[in-house]
């Protein structure tokens, strides 16, 4: 039995073994940011529900950027879809809404998109993923969102993900 004390360090360091014992070479990490949130809720009640906002996007590229009207520089995030009812949605984000061809590929565009998280810029998924990953239920947050060629700030609050919705 592992202390409840090592829990983060044992799930961080954990691999699958194989039933004859031989590892099958498969192995995980979990960035310490989301053991440090995760562990303590995880030790007081004995479960842990993660936040949800309710979109899906996509690292804005060059491409697309001059597709919708941008600068091809700009970096940041095109909301691709919203969940109807999710906290996203509440709060207006707006999900692509056209479709274009690019190089011969047919895409989707129009969304908005997300420049910054409580006035941090974000320039691809890689930056808005650890504040959707920290984020709490109930815990609010300030997104600047390019649309329709002006920049406005919106005020989402993360909601529950229930198993529902995985």
């Amino acid at each position: 039995m592992i202390p409840r004390r090592q829990w983060s360090v044992s799930i961080a360091a954990l691999c699958f073994i194989a039933l004859a014992g031989v590892s099958a070479g498969i192995g995980f990490a979990i960035p310490s940011a989301v053991v440090q949130k995760v562990d303590p809720v995880l030790i007081q009640t004995g479960h842990y529900e993660p936040s949800w906002l309710g979109m899906s996007g996509t690292s804005l590229t060059p491409e697309l950027a001059k597709a919708m009207g941008l600068k091809p520089e700009q970096p940041g995030v095109l909301v691709a879809d919203v969940v109807p009812g999710s906290p996203a949605d509440r709060a207006g984000l707006h999900s692509r809404d056209r479709q274009v061809t690019i190089e011969g590929e047919r895409v989707h565009l129009g969304g908005d998109v997300i420049a910054a998280v409580d006035e941090q810029p974000v320039t691809g998924m890689e930056d808005l993923q650890p504040f959707l990953q920290l984020a709490y239920p109930g815990q609010q947050l300030a997104l600047t969102l390019l649309r329709d060629d002006h920049q406005i700030q919106v005020e989402v609050m993360f909601g529950e993900r229930h198993a529902t919705r995985r």
